[in-house]
């Protein structure tokens, strides 16, 4: 029955009256045992209500216990994924800064291998140059040698900063006496 229904969860509840609705008279007295047994099922189905209501009290006290542990869990667990993809970042970021000085490493060494290649190229050049002003001198043609001789001079201006060089010193000697004839 409904608490709001019950007559003795009202404010104003008369036991009197009440026994005198369960017992309008003598003769009813005769059906004690069966009121009785019918309030005590009352109080058995009461109760089991009770007990009922407790134990889903309870369960409902574990179950938001459990989601409890397991919210921390998988807090706990998403905390170590995001420190793991952190960890993960800082080797990537390390990676890219050890990759980024090796490419500027290898940068320079190219720009010094190209300038090494080209200097050699015109040291040829001027090798073969002089050989062949050579030549020129020695049949007189020095008409034929004064344009080479201005060629010569202008690939010379590329070893000014080289000057100590052997081989720079050789052919400026040799260009010197070549200029002299």
């Amino acid at each position: 029955m409904p608490p709001e229904q019950d007559p003795l969860a009202t404010p104003g509840f008369d036991a009197v009256e009440c026994l005198n609705a369960l017992f309008p008279s003598e003769q009813s007295l005769w059906n004690l045992e069966t009121v009785t047994q019918n309030l005590n099922q009352a109080i058995l189905r009461t109760d089991n209500e009770i007990e009922a209501v407790m134990r889903s009290q309870v369960d409902t006290e574990e179950r938001g216990a459990r989601e409890v542990d397991q919210t921390k869990l998988a807090i706990q667990a998403l905390y170590d994924r995001i420190s793991e993809m952190k960890q993960r970042a800082e080797l990537s970021e390390g990676a890219v800064l050890n990759i980024t000085q090796d490419i500027k490493s290898l940068d320079n060494a190219k720009r010094n291998l190209v300038a090494a290649v080209t200097l050699l190229k015109r040291l040829q050049m001027l090798t073969i140059a002089t050989e062949q002003l050579q030549s020129i001198c020695e049949s007189r043609r020095y008409k034929e040698a004064s344009h080479l001789l201005l060629a010569v001079q202008e690939l010379q201006g590329f070893f000014e900063e080289y000057h100590q060089l052997p081989d720079v010193i050789q052919l400026s000697s040799k260009i010197e006496v070549l200029k002299k004839t």
